[in-house]
């Protein structure tokens, strides 16, 4: 009860308990966005269209310098590779290889670091690897590959001048030897199938 006080002094109250309930208010936890990762290099292909599709890089012996990320040194193996399956020497297919590979003059339907030379009537090629040379400043690199019956089945090249094409490997295998019979006669569709035709860098 309150005090009533009769002279100057201290005088101490006891009051009531005030204990008070606390409610709870409503609350709730929104993520906020997730920050857009940066790339740590950006590289573009100097092969122009979709022939720089076929590029793969792989990084390795990094060595970081976390006092000085700017000297940070790695390793880059840059590998640009083409498979084509099925391509044929028959003119009238949609699989002859001037068709996929293309020409000096038409890109082709699958692109890639090589073309046919158009002036040529490709044959039926030799299994084997062909590496690609002769290429310079103002000369692109190229190869004759090998016929199975002919001493030329057809010549490809690289698209640019420049002794990077030096690097291009032409892989033929599993030849279809059993077309062999047909490989003058075009108009037989399904004939001169060269199974497996790789292009390497």
């Amino acid at each position: 009860m309150p005090i009533t006080p009769t002279y100057p002094g201290i005088y101490i109250e006891e009051l009531p308990s005030s204990a008070r309930t606390i409610t709870a208010a409503p609350t709730s936890l929104v993520p906020g966005a997730t920050p857009a990762s940066k790339p740590a290099i950006l590289l573009e292909s100097a092969i122009s269209g979709a022939r720089g599709n076929s590029i793969q890089i792989a990084f390795s012996n990094i060595v970081v310098d976390a006092t000085t990320p700017a000297n940070t040194t790695f390793d880059a193996t840059i590998t640009a590779k083409s498979n084509y399956s099925g391509l044929s020497f028959d003119s009238a297919s949609s699989s002859f290889i001037k068709t996929v590979l293309g020409i000096e003059t038409s890109v082709g339907t699958s692109p890639g670091l090589i073309r046919a030379k158009n002036a040529e009537t490709p044959k039926q090629p030799k299994n084997g690897s062909y590496p690609l040379a002769g290429g310079g400043v103002s000369a692109k690199s190229n190869i004759q590959i090998t016929g199975s019956s002919d001493p030329i089945a057809f010549t490809v090249e690289a698209w640019n001048n420049g002794a990077e094409g030096n690097n291009i490997v032409v892989t033929v295998s599993d030849v279809d030897t059993t077309a062999g019979v047909a490989e003058s006669r075009y108009e037989c569709p399904g004939h001169g199938n060269i199974v497996k035709f790789q292009v390497m860098y």
